[in-house]
């Protein structure tokens, strides 16, 4: 079977997979977002904006074909 990929990674995409509650995504500072068998991200879009303390940035396993370069995490 074949992987279910994801057009855009968003920001309420990552909340709801990490189940993340805090509503200051600032104080994230390691985000780790494999891919799996089932379902991979394709395009990061600009859904890592608000993670603007991020160190380390985990997409291992993915289907990446475009990334646009936010601000916030240029430094990774």
């Amino acid at each position: 079977m074949a992987a279910v990929c994801l057009t855009t990674l968003t920001e309420q995409w990552i909340r709801d997979r990490l189940q993340l509650k805090h509503p200051f995504l600032g104080d994230v500072r390691t985000l780790s977002l494999p891919g799996t068998h089932e379902e991979k991200i394709r395009h990061l879009g600009k859904a890592l904006n608000n993670f603007v303390r991020l160190k380390s940035l985990d997409l291992s396993y993915n289907a990446i074909v475009s990334v646009e370069v936010c601000s916030s995490v240029a430094h990774i």
